[in-house]
């Protein structure tokens, strides 16, 4: 089986991008136009576009947080292949596991940031002990997704015990 989000990574991306120039269409028309002229107001257009800076940095921090990564995985052949890389800015490291499916031991879903950020946690037989992989984030992946991705990595277990 093999799950790849990259439709989401993009769809993902592009909602951020629009979102800042969102963001920037309205502060250049508060600016720009006739809005809040009434002279007796305190509140003036500098404080609406610092409302709209304040939403759009809000909105940033939240995705930010929510840590959304590309994944691939295959369980194809013998060996179990997880690739990522984050989708936030300015961090490109891609990285790989793979792990033979006779030396697969277990996984471990953790979830956090109000419940709605996922990671998953690979362990590895080895001949020192259980390896622990470094958390991937699995935010990115839809409920199916990871249905498949739970379901096939149980089967492993399963097989390998």
């Amino acid at each position: 089986m093999i799950i790849d989000n990259n439709r989401k990574s993009i769809s993902l991306r592009l909602r951020k991008l629009m979102a800042m120039l969102f963001t920037g269409a309205l502060i250049i028309i508060v600016y720009f136009t006739d809005i809040l002229q009434s002279p007796g107001s305190w509140f003036t257009k500098h404080h609406l576009a610092g409302f709209f800076l304040l939403l759009y940095v809000l909105y940033y921090l939240f995705d930010y947080m929510l840590e959304h990564n590309y994944i691939y995985y295959s369980d194809m052949g013998d060996k179990i292949v997880v690739r990522y890389y984050s989708l936030r800015p300015l961090e490109s490291s891609q990285n790989s596991i793979e792990i033979p499916k006779s030396e697969f031991h277990d996984f471990r879903i953790t979830r956090s940031f109000l419940n709605l950020k996922e990671r998953i946690v690979l362990f590895q037989n080895t001949r020192r002990g259980i390896a622990k992989y470094p958390p991937i984030s699995i935010t990115a992946l839809n409920k199916a997704e990871k249905e498949k991705l739970m379901s096939s990595l149980g089967k492993l277990k399963g097989a390998s015990s």
